[in-house]
């Protein structure tokens, strides 16, 4: 497993223990924590996976909308 696989995984693990001590990670929003524990290896497996950026989408829906 690669170094920034790690990272990722400690710091959705971080999320987690900040949300079940409820210590959240934006104070004045409570369940923050536990958002991020949930969007954060969503993120990164989207990265990861060779996840393309807005631009790239917007030039895709572009070509595929003159294309018809």
């Amino acid at each position: 497993m690669d170094l920034h696989r790690r990272r990722w995984l400690l710091h959705t693990a971080w999320d987690v223990v900040h949300h079940l001590k409820g210590n959240p990670i934006v104070p004045f929003a409570h369940s923050s924590s536990l958002g991020c524990a949930i969007c954060d290896p969503v993120i990164a497996l989207w990265c990861l996976a060779g996840g393309r950026t807005p631009a790239e989408l917007v030039r895709t829906a572009r070509a595929e909308a003159g294309a018809r």
